[in-house]
């Protein structure tokens, strides 16, 4: 079983072995949902499909996307680019 102990400030660290099951790291969104029975699901939050745009190409640099790099960023390992188009 693994464990993590609340803090006075009422944080929770994600274990490691927790957050590498999520596919999650620093500054990513978790939900936590409630369930019957007093019960809590943590899992990665979902991205809404408007945050899907340009993430698996910078057309700024004209980059074609490979398989391998479609499955990281299924997987939540890439970063969409940024959006300073100015």
């Amino acid at each position: 079983m693994i464990t993590s102990k609340l803090s006075t400030t009422g944080q929770l660290p994600i274990p490691p072995e927790v957050q590498a099951h999520l596919g999650v790291r620093a500054g990513d969104p978790i939900e936590f949902v409630l369930q019957p029975g007093g019960g809590v699901v943590l899992r990665r939050e979902s991205l809404h499909v408007r945050e899907l745009r340009g993430m698996l190409a910078d057309d700024r640099l004209g980059h074609v996307v490979s398989v391998e790099e479609m499955k990281e960023a299924v997987r939540g390992e890439r970063r969409p680019p940024t959006q300073d188009r100015g």
